[in-house]
């Protein structure tokens, strides 16, 4: 028997979709400040245009990774996993801060995916998300 996905699920993919998309666009957008940024935490690398486009794609493809997992295996751990993601995007927030502060503008895309990473893992720790997982005997649908 097929089960459906309770809406905190499909919310989750959904908003955890919208958010590594939002930050390829930003970054694709700003591709020559994404390179900078990379320069200056990892000197040993020159980061190019055709290199930061390769970068940016493979974490839009990292990032749909623990989409998969959770919506077509239910694998519990890629909850883990996602959370861990959102608290390394946190790690971000200060310097933000420091940027607007400082008369810095910060791009609406980045704002997005950094609102939009934890509020969609948040939905990972509902009540119904957890019935979800714990039923693993159940066959999922694929796009049920």
């Amino acid at each position: 028997m097929r089960t459906r996905r309770p809406a905190s699920i499909r919310l989750f993919a959904l908003l955890f979709l919208a958010q590594a998309v939002c930050s390829f666009i930003n970054g694709m957008r700003h591709i020559d400040r994404e390179a900078i940024y990379l320069g200056s935490r990892i000197s040993e690398i020159q980061f190019d245009h055709d290199g930061m486009i390769v970068i940016l794609s493979a974490r839009l493809s990292i990032a749909l990774i623990p989409i998969a997992l959770i919506w077509f295996l239910r694998a519990k751990f890629a909850r883990w996993l996602v959370t861990l993601m959102a608290l390394g995007g946190v790690v971000n927030v200060p310097e933000a801060i420091a940027i607007v502060q400082s008369g810095g503008d910060i791009s609406p895309l980045w704002l997005a995916a950094t609102v939009l990473k934890p509020l969609s893992v948040a939905f990972l720790f509902t009540r119904s998300a957890h019935r979800w997982f714990a039923r693993k005997d159940e066959d999922v649908g694929i796009f049920a």
